[in-house]
């Protein structure tokens, strides 16, 4: 079965993209950097089983820097990230403490 952990893309921190679903108080700074990790969709559950069924295809999935938000929905996430050394040396003072 597969699992975000089994996806061979780094979880990187971006800021939020437009056309992304966030909530609009995400998109003002500090709430406005996330995790992205491409990986394969949540399509439902089989109805027999009751296990997840995922996409073929990958795409990006993203998450709030919460290490309990993305724990809830990615069990397997290790705590390993990347950031851009231009967006690290970009980020505002609150941005840092997020």
């Amino acid at each position: 079965m597969w699992h975000a952990g089994m996806s061979p893309n780094p979880y990187e921190v971006v800021l939020l993209e437009r056309g992304q679903t966030f909530a609009e108080n995400f998109r003002q700074s500090p709430f406005n950097l996330v995790l992205r990790h491409v990986d394969r969709t949540i399509m439902g559950k089989n109805s027999l089983t009751g296990g997840l069924i995922f996409s073929n295809h990958f795409s990006n999935t993203y998450y709030h820097l919460s290490v309990t938000h993305i724990k809830k929905k990615n069990s397997v996430f290790t705590g390993l990230v990347y950031i851009s050394a231009f967006l690290h040396n970009s980020v505002d003072s609150g941005q840092r403490i997020v």
